[in-house]
């Protein structure tokens, strides 16, 4: 998802997945779940999709895209309709390229 950038600055991306453990998607957190992962560059986001083994279609949404309210887990701050609880399992955690570290 792209969230938006004050003007003359390059966006920052961030990634949702949609685990098997749980309903709903989840956003990527970076370790110790200090905060969002975020993305400067497409590319090394891509890198990191493909690196938890995902290989299909990645669909990008804009900040302001109506559908995002649609989808369970997206945060309200991303354009989500409501929060879902919080619990050691309801984010992606980063470390090293590997997820639940």
């Amino acid at each position: 998802m792209e969230r938006p950038a004050p003007a003359g600055e390059r966006p920052d991306f961030v990634v949702y997945m949609c685990p098997s453990w749980t309903r709903g998607y989840r956003i990527l957190r970076t370790w110790r779940d200090k905060g969002d992962r975020t993305f400067r560059d497409f590319d090394r986001l891509l890198r990191t999709v493909r690196d938890f083994g995902h290989v299909g279609p990645v669909t990008v949404y804009s900040f302001d895209c109506p559908d995002l309210v649609k989808f369970r887990g997206v945060l309200v701050r991303d354009g989500g309709g409501k929060e879902v609880p919080r619990d050691d399992t309801s984010t992606f955690h980063q470390y090293r390229g590997e997820e639940g570290r």
